[in-house]
């Protein structure tokens, strides 16, 4: 009887390590050289005997910047993520299940590159003509107007009255992005070749994220995206100022 029980105590053990849950980050895994801020990537990670669903999570040194997805399906690797964030090293990816009950890393960290070359240069700005680029540099401020509190719908209104001066008329599409600690935060327009930009565009923000963006708790920016998906030009803001921004 003794035997028995201990055979059938080994049976159960070796059925629960034959299918206990697993996540595994594939890619990006470190070392990656092709990790382009506005251009596609493809993460890709395995998950064995997990029912739930999943979301993906960008860190950089430790620290984590942002939510990239969430309420994807644990097999439904892989996921293209178009990149956003600041160029630079010591980026991870997480997958984690949405309990946050099982998860994996980057084995090593990646860089993200602010473009994949073929611009002249490293800073971005490939694309734009030399003078359209000067003006770009002289530009030092950007205003957002607050709506008065209380304010249900959360809509800060960017004044990009600059921004269309320097571009005039766009040769070729262009998207004005708003970022949060690197990543994407929303889309703020959409404008096809020809097209004039406005002189403000409205965003619509979370209670969470209005909060941050009002008091100066993360980092937020105005990405110039050119049609290729290439970050043309970044404006840093500092939401705990109401009326101007460098």
């Amino acid at each position: 009887m003794k035997r028995t029980l201990v055979f059938t105590a080994c049976l159960v053990m070796a059925a629960g390590m034959a299918f206990a849950a697993k996540l595994t980050v594939v890619s990006p895994n470190g070392g990656e050289t092709n990790v382009c801020i506005g251009q596609p990537y493809s993460i890709q990670w395995t998950a064995q005997n997990v029912t739930q669903k999943v979301k993906l999570i960008l860190f950089k040194d430790g620290a984590k910047v942002g939510m990239i997805a969430q309420d994807l399906n644990a097999n439904g690797s892989p996921y293209s993520w178009t990149v956003s964030g600041t160029a630079g090293t010591g980026y991870k990816i997480r997958v984690r299940t949405m309990d946050n009950g099982l998860d994996d890393y980057s084995d090593n960290p990646f860089e993200i590159k602010a473009s994949c070359g073929g611009d002249g240069g490293d800073d971005g700005d490939g694309g734009l003509n030399p003078g359209i680029l000067e003006k770009f540099r002289k530009m030092r401020r950007i205003a957002i107007k607050w709506p008065p509190d209380p304010d249900p719908c959360r809509c800060p209104e960017f004044d990009i009255s600059q921004l269309r001066d320097a571009l005039g008329t766009p040769e070729h599409l262009v998207r004005i992005h708003l970022l949060k600690n690197g990543a994407l935060l929303q889309e703020l327009g959409v404008f096809k070749r020809g097209a004039v930009l406005p002189g403000s565009l409205k965003g619509k923000l979370g209670v969470e994220d209005y909060g941050l963006f009002r008091q100066g708790g993360a980092k937020f920016t105005i990405a110039l995206i050119g049609e290729n998906g290439r970050l043309l030009k970044s404006f840093e803001l500092q939401g705990a100022q109401d009326v101007l921004v460098r």
